[in-house]
């Protein structure tokens, strides 16, 4: 079987500045979306570190990076993933089969369903 090649595809100058123009904007997006990002984490660590938030209810995200790399070092990051998977699971099935059994009993009892409408 021959290999061949296909032509180069010729665009027109208008066609060629409009995927400039989309790249250019969206380039400039992802750069406003990066530069908003750690904006808000800057004034975020800022008040941290000024005291105007107590860090004991809202860390700051420095000590939250530091406690990341120290449980990441020490093993303990993959446990409480695991940990948290497993609960955010169970929670999922415990409300899924609650809310089908309480929609059961609504649907068969009548009284129950208009005194709790």
């Amino acid at each position: 079987m021959k290999n061949i090649k296909s032509p180069k595809v010729q665009y027109s100058k208008e066609y060629n500045f409009y995927i400039k123009a989309k790249k250019r904007k969206n380039f400039l997006i992802k750069l406003i979306q990066i530069a908003l990002l750690v904006s808000i984490i800057g004034f975020w660590e800022l008040l941290a570190q000024t005291g105007a938030i107590d860090t004991f209810i809202m860390s700051s995200p420095s000590r939250i990076f530091n406690r990341t790399v120290e449980m990441f070092a020490t093993g303990d990051l993959l446990h409480h993933c695991l940990v948290t998977l497993y609960e955010a699971t169970l929670g999922f099935a415990i409300a899924t089969i609650a809310g089908a059994l309480i929609a059961i009993v609504l649907w068969w009892n009548e009284w129950i369903r208009r005194v709790l409408d």
